[in-house]
C-alpha cells in the first residue's frame, strides 16, 4: 500500500481493508474467514474453469496450505501489482 499511496491514507485504505471488506473472522485464530473464502476460490474455480478446476484438485493445488498465503496477504506476493490491485 505504501507503493501507492502515502504513509496515512496506506493506513486508512488497509484499516477499510480489514475492517469493512474483508470477513469480520479473515484474521481470527480459527482463520474461518480466511477459510471461508478459499472454499468459494474453489467454487468459483470449479463453477467458471472446470478443467482448471479439474487439474488443479489433481495436482493437488487447491488445498488451504497453497492457497492460504495467498489470501492472507491478498495476494500481493503471488501477483504484480497491477493485477494485484484489480483483485482489491
Amino acid at each position: 500500500l505504501l507503493m501507492l499511496a502515502d504513509e496515512e491514507p496506506a493506513f486508512w485504505l488497509l484499516l477499510v481493508l480489514v475492517e469493512d471488506i474483508l470477513p469480520e473472522d479473515f484474521y481470527s485464530p480459527t482463520l474461518s474467514g480466511c477459510l471461508t473464502e478459499l472454499e468459494v476460490f474453489k467454487q468459483l474455480v470449479e463453477w467458471k474453469l472446470p478443467r482448471v478446476h479439474e487439474h488443479l484438485e489433481a495436482i493437488g493445488a487447491l488445498t488451504a496450505p497453497l492457497l492460504l498465503p495467498w489470501f492472507m496477504c491478498m495476494f500481493l506476493n503471488a501477483l504484480p501489482n497491477e493485477e494485484a490491485m484489480r483483485c482489491w
